[in-house]
């Protein structure tokens, strides 16, 4: 399978070549010892990424504005026009477990058009593009097309959490849900875009990830609900389901 849009293809290999480096820093980390050492060494990595990112786009559009973010919501403008890169789970980086990304989101006047999500050590990388569905390309270098289909039931569903309460978390044990705690946010949307998870419930979150995570689960025919500040994404029956259970348990706390 051909990838024919050239914003994606820019988007993936640009991504890919700051991955590399992020991954040979990934296994330098276990021989770092005081906390000091590690905190500089990840915001070298993070802007060596970022540079990566930053040359590549700039190569194919040198009129767009850019915009580089880690955890922190910034607001952009109505007629905004740019890249927004984000490494997740940076407390798993630190502590050399496998499940961080580094990801790109292409805004265009503030809506979400495409996204790229590299899983470095996983050698995963995730993409979407409006109105064009989303793709994986798995270790074997196969590309394969995501689409999220249906699960009925509470019981036995398989959901990631991220910064949510513990009764949350125990109303979710209770209705039969196995619950895992990734640490990365964004990983988890391609994740339940490509039904190894069936649901992501998370409490903060940023907007920039939010719309990151909101094109992958429209494009591959899923849903993300947002009430309360709580986030549930999965596929439509499963999000409505959650929703409601969820709602009663933060009604009543």
């Amino acid at each position: 399978m051909t990838i024919t849009s050239p914003l994606i293809k820019v988007m993936i290999e640009s991504i890919c070549r700051a991955s590399k480096p992020l991954a040979r820093d990934f296994h330098e980390i276990n021989k770092l010892r005081s906390s000091r050492g590690i905190s500089s060494f990840l915001q070298r990595a993070q802007s060596r990424s970022k540079e990566i990112i930053y040359d590549g786009l700039m190569n194919y559009r040198k009129n767009c504005d850019f915009l580089f973010i880690d955890n922190r919501d910034v607001t952009i403008k109505d007629d905004y026009t740019g890249f927004i890169a984000v490494m997740d789970g940076q407390a798993n980086f630190i502590n050399a477990i496998n499940y961080f990304s580094l990801s790109i989101l292409f805004l265009d006047k503030k809506k979400a058009i495409a996204a790229v999500i590299d899983a470095p050590i996983l050698q995963e990388i995730f993409w979407v593009e409006k109105e064009n569905g989303v793709f994986m390309e798995d270790p074997q270098s196969h590309i394969i097309p995501i689409r999220n289909k249906s699960k009925q039931g509470l019981n036995g569903a398989f959901a990631d959490c991220y910064n949510i309460k513990g009764s949350l978390l125990n109303k979710l044990l209770l209705n039969g849900v196995n619950v895992r705690l990734m640490g990365s946010a964004l990983l988890s949307f391609a994740y339940v875009a490509a039904e190894r998870f069936d649901a992501l419930i998370c409490g903060s979150i940023n907007e920039h990830k939010t719309a990151i995570g909101k094109l992958f689960l429209q494009e591959s025919r899923g849903k993300v609900s947002i009430n309360d500040n709580l986030l549930i994404a999965g596929n439509p029956n499963l999000c409505d389901s959650l929703e409601d259970k969820l709602k009663q348990t933060t009604v009543a706390t």
